[in-house]
């Protein structure tokens, strides 16, 4: 009767564009009335064509969908036929195919998704799938007409038990009664490009979720469309396999735990863009096709590239759930310290990072994370003694200060409060103590997660106390006797002695390397003192060095001679809580059965310590040392190098 009901508004030239299941009612009796014709339109012609987009998502016609966004898009009233269609799975299942999804979703994946079908066409019977398949058909100029569709054998099967089926369909209109069921909610219908939940609501716009799919490909409208979306709260949007996330500076709610269950083995068209949706796609594919898979972030200075590629690691470690909590949570706590020793406040960005990071996540076939390992490069060293107005120093020391005046412990590493605003290398931000506080005590949660012990933790304060210290040594002129130009010398030697002992060297050698330094060929040290006029003309560059680069040297009364450099400290004093492991402190044996892969010859070579016997006197500085390089070492399931 529906059917029926569809031919005689098509031979009077009227198109009904909303057939569903809510529009089809029942009598008393039993005959079924189609209704609802707030969205019809009175054709010129029997073939006449329409170009508006208005209907209810989910039994909306491909062709009908693409209206909104091809201009030379029309249709005819074979778009009732579609929704015939899938009124039909609706009857036979309880709900139309994509029922699931948002209403706007739906729209997106209509046309893009092959025609409908039951999902079990072993219940019902072939003429009923064969009958659907005809309606549905995505080609319209293909698609039969109402009048056609009336001579399928599976409406003239029907003929027989007509007063069979009133029968039954009265009995059913009785028991929905005495159950007292409740009508069934509202849907959401979308006309000119707008969607209404209700018909109370006002009507909301919808934008593309997959700019690809745009009929139109310019920038202006990529902007257009990214700003709107913006403007609703939607800062993700796909183009193709690439997903455009736009900063918001502020907290959106968008990545808690019921958002990672949503985003967790699901297909990408199943929920709106998110940057979780990414991390599964790249876990799906890596358990699935047996392939290394890449995530490249990249974008401006204040884009918000350090907080995806967080939120990245989030989603990934939580897919590859691991085997021990612990390492989950060892992996997750390296973002914290390599923020507080990479980043720093810039002109735009108040957490901008200083440098480039390559993560590798090692899984096992299972699926499992049972490993990570972090490349750092670029690390802009030079902003440690020279930071632009307006701009701060790396994190770590702001957080150190604050964090240790908080805790009544500057003077442990020569510091004061009064030194705050006189230190070179610590120019003042914006950031409130209270905030750096907080930081500095999540710092040193992340170090005890990654297992560094008290003492370890102490050479790593010594060092960058050290650093700040050695900024305020200040050199002068010293005549020479021997009419070569003037050698340069330290002026206050208060800093320069607060540095020897938190580095634990001798004033006097400390003194020889900042004023002096040697190089060995073939055996033979050649060592010249610095010159102040070269030591003005490479002022801040000499600085740096002194601070990251200069040489440190002593020597003991036993017959080995123990050398190392500040070269080696920062590119070394740096890497001291860049050489990070996750693994547990198991035995070697185990180690070796585990291992996901070694460190390489190159790179343990940056560190540049003397593996010969030191002596008596070794300094706590060195220990430091030799605690990297005794670790460096060891093969240990995954690790983290910087």
């Amino acid at each position: 009767e529906t059917v029926q009901a569809l031919v005689f508004l098509h031979e009077n030239h009227c198109m009904h564009r909303d057939i569903k299941g809510h529009n089809i009612l029942l009598t008393e009796s039993g005959h079924v009335k189609l209704v609802d014709f707030g969205v019809s339109s009175h054709l010129a012609a029997t073939m006449a064509r329409r170009n508006t987009s208005v209907g209810t998502p989910y039994w909306m016609a491909p062709e009908v969908i693409a209206c909104e966004q091809q201009l030379d898009q029309s249709y005819d009233s074979r778009c009732d036929v579609w929704s015939i269609g899938i009124t039909a799975i609706e009857l036979a299942e309880g709900d139309p195919p994509l029922c699931e999804l948002h209403p706007m979703r739906a729209l997106f994946q209509i046309p893009r998704n092959p025609p409908p079908k039951l999902a079990h066409p072993e219940q019902y019977s072939s003429m009923l799938s064969d009958f659907i398949a005809e309606c549905l058909v995505k080609d319209l100029e293909q698609r039969p007409f109402s009048k056609e569709l009336a001579t399928h054998p599976f409406l003239k099967s029907v003929g027989p038990y007509v007063d069979q089926i009133r029968q039954e369909l009265r009995a059913e209109i009785a028991r929905q009664r005495e159950d007292g069921r409740a009508p069934s909610q509202a849907i959401a219908t979308t006309k000119y490009g707008k969607l209404k939940s209700d018909r109370k609501s006002k009507p909301q716009p919808m934008y593309m979720d997959d700019l690809a799919t745009l009929d139109v490909l310019t920038e202006d409208a990529i902007v257009e469309q990214l700003q709107k979306r913006f403007e609703t709260n939607q800062i993700y949007t796909y183009i193709g396999d690439i997903l455009i996330a736009v900063n918001p500076f502020s907290q959106v709610g968008l990545y808690t735990t019921q958002h990672q269950r949503k985003y967790a083995a699901q297909a990408r068209s199943d929920n709106p863009p998110h940057i979780f949706a990414i991390a599964d796609a790249a876990h799906q594919a890596l358990v699935h096709q047996r392939q290394n898979q890449a995530i490249v972030i990249s974008g401006e200075s204040g884009s918000g590239k350090t907080e995806s590629a967080n939120l990245l690691l989030k989603q990934l470690v939580y897919l590859g759930k691991a085997v021990t909590k612990n390492l989950e949570e060892r992996i997750l706590q390296v973002n914290p310290i390599m923020e507080a020793f990479g980043n720093a406040r810039t002109g735009i960005n108040s957490n901008s990072s200083r440098f480039g990071k390559y993560l590798e996540l090692t899984m096992a076939k299972s699926g499992k994370v049972n490993g990570a390992r972090i490349f750092v490069y670029l690390l802009e060293q030079s902003r440690v003694v020279k930071q632009a107005e307006g701009e701060g120093n790396f994190h770590v020391f702001y957080y150190m200060y604050d964090g240790l005046q908080s805790e009544g412990r500057l003077e442990e590493y020569y510091l004061h409060p009064s030194y705050r605003k006189t230190h070179r290398y610590l120019q003042e931000t914006a950031t409130l103590p209270k905030t750096n506080v907080e930081r500095w005590r999540q710092l040193l949660a992340s170090f005890k997660v990654l297992g560094f012990k008290d003492e370890e933790i102490d050479m790593v304060n010594r060092v960058l106390a050290a650093i700040l210290n050695l900024g305020d040594i200040e050199f002068g002129e010293m005549e020479a006797n021997d009419n070569t130009d003037s050698r340069a010398r330290v002026i206050d030697v208060a800093p320069m002695h607060r540095v020897s002992k938190l580095l634990g060297v001798d004033s006097a050698d400390l003194l020889d390397a900042l004023s002096s330094n040697s190089v060995v060929t073939r055996g033979e040290t050649i060592t010249r003192h610095i010159t102040f006029r070269r030591l003005a003309r490479h002022g801040m560059r000499w600085r740096r060095d002194c601070t990251v680069g200069c040489s440190i040297g002593w020597s003991t009364r036993s017959t080995c001679c123990w050398c190392t450099t500040v070269s080696t400290i920062a590119r070394n004093s740096w890497r001291l809580v860049c050489w990070i492991f996750l693994a547990s402190k198991t035995s070697a044996k185990t180690r070796s059965s585990s291992c996901a892969s070694t460190l390489p010859t190159s790179r343990s070579s940056t560190t540049s310590i003397s593996t010969s016997s030191p002596g008596s006197s070794r300094s706590t500085w060195l220990k430091a040392f030799q605690w990297i390089w005794s670790s460096l070492q060891t093969t240990v399931p995954c690790w983290i190098c910087c």
